[in-house]
């Protein structure tokens, strides 16, 4: 396969170690007698079909966060680098955030504003338990940096099995119901806010808010968990890691670019 700027060189050679395989499959598994130079230029065409559908792909591939292609590439590339140049080439970008705001969206950490936001969402929507609480929180602090490079509550979302959980929120949850702020329900045991939103939170961050429950709120658990799933800043990233706020730009659903203008 050849592109502009991209060449993968696959000689005969380098499948000639399971033709002799294939050979045996082919004539045991399925009754053909195929000339091995057949068998190895079939081979080479099918590997040369699956570099050209993953060629499609390329850019996705090395630009998501904590895609396994993405820490090989640099991995590949520092040992490029010899130990003369290394000085040189491997020096931080000036303007770069630290490693840590990828995943904390460019915020440092604040319970007073995760606190605003769960009681606005709360008071927005009804029947809303805590695995919905969770999934809303990351659609709003990752939309939010979509929006503006910056999240909400500067909390880090971590893959768990049931979707994407901040591990804060149950820490801050659990301070609104002993002040008073939230209740749960008796019977249905859903989230109540017994009062006014505190005033931390900015219009945006309000707007992002509003849109988030407008297509997220009337989810049940179960559908909002499933739909986590199923984005790629769930599918990417590994059990029980980070998930880094750049992903806000592969969600199924976002507000237009403009939304905050």
């Amino acid at each position: 396969m050849k592109n502009n700027d991209l060449v993968f060189d696959l000689s005969a050679r380098s499948i000639d170690k399971v033709v002799g395989d294939v050979d045996r499959f082919l004539r045991d598994e399925r009754g053909l007698e195929i000339p091995p130079n057949r068998i190895r230029e079939a081979m080479a065409d099918v590997l040369y079909r699956k570099f050209d559908l993953i060629a499609e792909d390329l850019r996705e591939i090395f630009t998501s966060p904590h895609r396994e292609e993405v820490h090989e590439l640099e991995k590949v590339l520092r040992r490029s680098v010899s130990v003369s140049e290394k000085a040189d080439a491997w020096q931080p970008v000036q303007h770069a955030a630290p490693i840590a705001a990828i995943f904390s969206g460019n915020r440092a950490f604040s319970a007073e504003k995760m606190g605003a936001m769960i009681e606005y969402i709360l008071g927005k929507s009804r029947s809303i338990y805590k695995t919905n609480l969770n999934k809303l929180l990351f659609y709003a602090d990752l939309t939010a940096f979509y929006l503006r490079g910056a999240g909400m509550s500067g909390a880090v979302y971590l893959n768990r099995p049931y979707g994407p959980v901040a591990d804060p929120t149950a820490d801050v949850l659990d301070d609104l119901i002993e002040k008073g702020r939230v209740s749960v329900a008796d019977k249905t045991k859903h989230l109540v806010a017994e009062g006014d939103a505190l005033t931390s939170l900015s219009g945006e961050e309000m707007k992002v808010l509003d849109w988030v429950i407008d297509t997220y709120g009337d989810l049940g658990a179960r559908e909002i968990s499933d739909m986590s799933h199923e984005e790629r800043a769930y599918k990417d990233t590994r059990p029980n890691e980070p998930i880094a706020y750049a992903y806000a730009k592969f969600f199924n659903k976002l507000p237009p670019e403009q939304f905050l203008a």
